[in-house]
C-alpha cells in the first residue's frame, strides 16, 4: 500500500485506488504520481488494505465536513468480482462511519469491455499488419473472466489490422510460448500484446494504454464519481455490490415466479473513444483463436 499526500487545499479530495489481480500495483503508482488534483493518493492491493486506508482516514480526521473520498476499483473491466468486492468494503466503512456518509463514492473502473476493445485495436494496428500473429496476453482472474478475453480478442480483430489474434495468459494454460507455437513457422511477426494493466515481460510485451492515459481514465471515472456524489447524492455503492450478480454459469431463482430475471447491472461509462475512427473493411481470413482441451479434444 503506497499513499501519496499533496499539499492540503481548502476542500479535500481523496483517491483511494484498489488494484485487482490484473492490474500491477507499481504500473498504477507511477501513472497517478503526479496527479496533484488530490490531497491524496492511495493505492492499495486487496481488500484488508482498502479498510485500513478507509479507517486510516476516519482515525486522523482528515475526512472533515468539506472533505471527498473517492474509492475506484483498477480492473482492465472484466474482474467484476474485484468491483463487487470493493463496494463491499465501502459499504462496510459506510455503516461503520456514519460520517462518511454523503463523502465517500465509488467509481467506475477506469476500463470497460468497449474501452480496453478500442485499445486493443488501436495496438493491434499499430504493431501488426497481415500474416503477423498478435498474442493478447493477461493475467488469469477467473474461469468466466478469461473466457471474456476471448470474445473481446475477436473483437478486437474485427476491422483490426488483419493479423491473426491468440489469446494467451500468464499464469494459465494457454501460456504465451504454448498458444504461440503452432503458429511460429508461418508467422511473418509475433506481438505481444497486454489486455490488462501489467507490464508484462520487460521490453517483450506491448501495454494496453500509457501510464497517461490510465491516469486520464482514472480521473475521469473519479470525476465523475464526484459529481453523482455532490449534484445526484449517488454514491456508486450499492448498485456495484450487485457487480458480480450475474457473472459465472447461469443461475435461477427456484419457484418463485415474482422473481425478476435477467438483472443488468452496468458499471461502465465509456468516456474513452480516444478517437479511433473505424472504417469498414474486410479481411480473407478469421482470426486464429485457439483453446485446446486435450489430445481429443480440440475447439
Amino acid at each position: 500500500m503506497v499513499s501519496s499526500p499533496a499539499p492540503s487545499t481548502d476542500s479535500q479530495r481523496h483517491l483511494i485506488a484498489h488494484c485487482g489481480v490484473d492490474a500491477d500495483i507499481h504500473t498504477v503508482e507511477d501513472a497517478l504520481a503526479s496527479a496533484s488534483s488530490w490531497t491524496s493518493v492511495t493505492v492499495v492491493g486487496s481488500t484488508a488494505e482498502l479498510r485500513e486506508a478507509l479507517e486510516r482516514l476516519v482515525a486522523t480526521s482528515e475526512h472533515s465536513s468539506d472533505s471527498r473520498t473517492v474509492v475506484i476499483p483498477i480492473t482492465s473491466g472484466r474482474n467484476v468480482t474485484l468491483i463487487a468486492d470493493t463496494a463491499k468494503v465501502c459499504s462496510w466503512a459506510r455503516t461503520c462511519h456514519p460520517q462518511l456518509r454523503g463523502h465517500l463514492a465509488l467509481a467506475d473502473a477506469p476500463l470497460t469491455a468497449t474501452s480496453t476493445v478500442a485499445w486493443l485495436r488501436a495496438s493491434l494496428r499499430h504493431h501488426t499488419s497481415h500474416n503477423d500473429l498478435a498474442v493478447i496476453c493477461s493475467r488469469s482472474i477467473d474461469p468466466f473472466a478469461d473466457a471474456e478475453l476471448f470474445r473481446l480478442a475477436r473483437l478486437a480483430w474485427t476491422n483490426g489490422s488483419g493479423a491473426d489474434v491468440i489469446v494467451a495468459f500468464d499464469d494459465a494454460y494457454p501460456s504465451v510460448e504454448q498458444a504461440s507455437a503452432p503458429h511460429r513457422e508461418r508467422a511473418r511477426k509475433i506481438a505481444t500484446i497486454r489486455a490488462d494493466i501489467h507490464p508484462g515481460r520487460q521490453g517483450a510485451h506491448k501495454p494496453l494504454l500509457s501510464g497517461t492515459a490510465l491516469a486520464v481514465a482514472v480521473t475521469q471515472a473519479a470525476s465523475s464519481a464526484l459529481h453523482r456524489l455532490g449534484d445526484h447524492d449517488d454514491d456508486g455503492i450499492d448498485a456495484a455490490v450487485l457487480a458480480d450478480h450475474d457473472h459465472g454459469y447461469a443461475h435461477g431463482h427456484g419457484d418463485d415466479d415474482d422473481h425478476p430475471h435477467g438483472h443488468s447491472h452496468s458499471h461502465g461509462h465509456n468516456h474513452h473513444s480516444h478517437g479511433h475512427h473505424h472504417h469498414g473493411h474486410h479481411h480473407e481470413h478469421e482470426p486464429t483463436i485457439t483453446l485446446e482441451l486435450g489430445d481429443d479434444h480440440a475447439l
